[in-house]
């Protein structure tokens, strides 16, 4: 039976309709609004889409030829438009529950409310589109699919364009920046000032381990741990701007030119200046683009381009697949954001782009580290997993999978990590000369606003302190030009325990808006937590 062309253009506007939410709006609208989260930009995202949706597109025609072949033609198309209106409304108005993409292993099984959901939402359009099979007319149902389609592509596309304007997302970008590890062990005869950052290694729950062993507590000897510190969002993403700059984000602009007016007034960055330090930025993720070249040194310019278009066209249709598809495939579409660093292409002559900030690594390279010194002051920011997701070592930094590992051996393997670098400072005797701060971007459990915060002034020396006085990363600017100016670690505030006081707390969690919050009592204590202000 031969082919109506006239009836496969209306099999053909649908899929061409569906395709563009799926394979070309989906990815556009996630780039759009996460900008900063992704080295590409429009212009390089935009050929890759256009073969995914080349590709789905001749599949879905191959599909409704097959259909028509087999005279089951109408009924395909019913099916095809509900698992497309299904897609749509999973993707756009039953996604604010999916889990943030981590690294980590996702327990499917919390989310069972949002399974029967999405099963009903499936079920019940296609039962629909069943009933319109059997009750609509030939006629009527061409209609439908004509209206549809014209609408949803319509609809996406004038979406897809206000977005861009809106976020700046039309922007060309032929030059990213990224922190290296030029230099990672370089330190000062003269002046140290080390920031070592554990991502989400949560102070409560560390605290608990230290006074379970006490041997712990020689790891931070000459420290100050404060217990009660506060953080200022839940995330790094947020957090690791308003810790080196001091300024709160809450939506005022876009982020990325929230992050280039804090960096570019950071009190830090300009006392650094000041006292000649070099200052030294370890993040895979530093916007290193975003600041002065004088300001930090180990940086790396290079165009933008993509290694591997095989692997790019795929994680962009497993990213899509997480948000739109029905949930009992989004377990199979799970990615992890930090496996796109893999997708840059390398500058001509350079082996090596990035700063890896995996915890066994950086051991790895502590132990083989050869001193290297200088007599110019040095501030190093050194970003590392910590006990972020996935939780894949044991507590001496050996992997062994995440089936085998948890929260609490990670962290115990960020105080192993910490005690390897800090014997390595001592061994190189660069010890004494340095400031140093083990610290957290945020916590790990509940609203994860309880980051540890220890801190050791230079030339200082006693037993590990605790001390529960309410500070929060609000004082962190004003923590950093005490210790550069000679401060020991329990002078570092003005705050004493006991002493009440409110903190501001920003609950940043995706997709959510911003909850801005005013903490009344322990850092962690959510009874005490009052919400005042809702930001979209």
């Amino acid at each position: 039976m031969p082919i109506k062309l006239k009836n496969m253009s209306y099999g053909a506007a649908l899929a061409a309709s569906a395709c563009f939410m799926l394979f070309v709006y989906a990815p556009i609208e996630l780039y759009f609004t996460n900008q900063n989260e992704f080295f590409y930009d429009l212009y390089l995202l935009i050929p890759p889409l256009l073969i995914n949706f080349a590709i789905g597109f001749l599949l879905s025609m191959a599909l409704f030829m097959l259909a028509s072949r087999l005279k089951i033609y109408n009924l395909i198309l019913c099916l095809y438009l509900g698992a497309f209106i299904s897609a749509y409304i999973q993707g756009n108005y039953m996604s604010k529950w999916i889990p943030v993409i981590e690294g980590g292993l996702i327990e499917w099984n919390d989310y069972s409310i949002e399974r029967i959901k999405s099963i009903l939402l499936w079920v019940s359009v296609s039962a629909v589109m069943l009933v319109i099979h059997k009750k609509v007319t030939e006629r009527g149902l061409k209609r439908l699919l004509k209206g549809v389609s014209i609408f949803m592509f319509l609809m996406l596309l004038l979406t897809a364009v206000f977005l861009g304007i809106s976020t700046n997302g039309f922007e060309k970008k032929t030059i990213y920046s990224t922190s290296n590890t030029k230099d990672l062990f370089e330190l000062s005869n003269n002046r140290n000032f080390i920031i070592l950052l554990l991502d989400k290694t949560d102070s409560g729950v560390q605290n608990e381990l230290m006074l379970q062993d006490i041997s712990y507590e020689n790891v931070y000897e000459d420290f100050t741990y404060y217990t009660n510190t506060l953080g200022g969002y839940q995330y790094t993403h947020e957090s690791i701007p308003f810790i080196l700059t001091g300024e709160w984000y809450k939506k005022e602009t876009d982020f990325m030119t929230y992050q280039k007016k804090a960096y570019e007034k950071s009190p830090l960055f300009e006392l650094l200046k000041q006292n000649g330090y070099k200052v030294d930025i370890y993040d895979s993720e530093f916007p290193a683009h975003l600041v002065d070249d004088e300001k930090i040194s180990n940086v790396v310019y290079c165009k933008r381009r993509i290694s591997d278009y095989f692997k790019f066209n795929r994680w962009q249709i497993m990213l899509t697949g997480y948000r739109y598809a029905p949930f009992d495939l989004k377990r199979f579409c799970y990615v992890w954001t930090m496996e796109l660093n893999d997708l840059k292409s390398l500058p001509e002559g350079v082996t090596e782009l990035g700063f890896e900030s995996s915890n066994y690594i950086f051991a790895e390279e502590v132990d083989k580290a050869e001193i290297n010194k200088t007599e110019n002051k040095i501030f190093k920011f050194i970003h590392l997993n910590g006990a972020h997701d996935p939780w894949d070592c044991d507590e001496n930094l050996n992997r062994v999978g995440v089936e085998n590992s948890d929260y609490q051996t990670c962290i115990k393997g960020t105080i192993t990590l910490t005690d390897k670098y800090l014997k390595y400072l001592k061994a190189s005797d660069m010890y004494d000369n340095s400031c140093i701060i083990v610290m957290s971007d945020h916590g790990g459990k509940d609203l994860r606003d309880h980051p540890i915060f220890f801190v050791k002034g230079f030339n200082e020396h006693h037993k590990m302190l605790r001390n529960d006085a309410p500070i929060s990363y609000e004082d962190c600017q004003d923590i950093f030009n005490r210790l550069l100016s000679g401060c020991k670690s329990d002078k570092i505030t003005d705050w004493s325990e006991g002493d009440y006081r409110e903190r501001n707390f920003i609950l940043n969690s995706i997709p959510n808006p911003y909850i801005v919050c005013i903490q009344k009592g322990y850092a962690e204590d959510e009874s005490t937590l009052q919400k005042l202000q809702i930001i979209e």
